[in-house]
């Protein structure tokens, strides 16, 4: 009888350590963020990519108004970083550096204290249209490794794509 009870117990902790593992698994698998589909140029195979992060990601600016971005001869490529800890961000418009900080609330979006370097530079009107763009910002949608920056009206403002060193 002994032995019998003994047997009948291990199923049961399995069970139990089978059901609290199931658990645990759906408990990380709701935090890794929703996937986006992407798929190559080729029109090949679509991948699934989890989004990145709003913030601490270097984002590449795109293209502003649905127009690409062009990076200048002598110039950097505009881009922004997002700094969790502190709202603080920073980056390059192009030409200068920018510095401010920034307000988050869930999909609400605003730049602030928006400040830069005052260097003159061949092509400056993609710079003051970026400026413009964080200016106006207010929202923001991150997909994959893309993120939107939309105005009030929900016009998209600009696109940036997620770079890593």
């Amino acid at each position: 009888m002994h032995a019998l009870m003994y047997l009948g117990e291990i199923p049961m902790m399995n069970f139990r350590r089978v059901a609290v593992f199931a658990f645990l698994l759906s408990m990380l698998a709701g935090c890794a963020g929703t996937p986006s589909q992407q798929s190559d140029n080729d029109g090949g195979e679509v991948t699934t990519k989890p989004d990145v992060t709003l913030t601490n990601t270097y984002w590449k600016l795109m293209s502003l108004a649905g127009e690409q971005v062009t990076v200048g001869e002598g110039q950097r490529e505009p881009s922004i970083l997002l700094r969790r800890d502190n709202q603080w961000v920073s980056g390059y418009s192009g030409c200068n550096v920018l510095k401010g900080n920034y307000q988050q609330d869930e999909q609400q979006l605003s730049f602030e204290q928006m400040a830069t370097t005052m260097m003159a530079c061949p092509d400056m009107e993609t710079e003051r249209a970026f400026l413009d763009a964080l200016n106006a910002t207010a929202s923001w949608k991150v997909q994959g490794e893309r993120l939107e920056l939309f105005d009030a009206s929900g016009r998209r403002l600009a696109t940036f794509e997620a770079r890593y060193f």
